[in-house]
């Protein structure tokens, strides 16, 4: 069973000059272990920070991000 679910999201900081996220797709599954890597700047936390709202840095996006479970503290 997917616990989240990524369509497409872009997402580009409020002073930014380009994207920092573009066209991201991914599904995550219940009991799955998974991982981001990828070099230095290239979006991994500004993308988990979008999971959580409180966490989320000001700027515009598109595209949807479900969250079938709570995530909290």
């Amino acid at each position: 069973m997917k616990i989240i679910e990524v369509r497409d999201f872009s997402f580009r900081y409020a002073n930014g000059s380009r994207e920092s996220l573009s066209h991201v797709s991914l599904d995550v599954e219940e009991g799955t272990f998974n991982v981001l890597c990828g070099k230095s700047g290239c979006g991994k936390s500004t993308l988990l920070r979008q999971l959580k709202s409180d966490l989320a840095p000001f700027g515009s996006s598109s595209g949807k991000i479900l969250s079938l479970i709570h995530i909290s503290e």
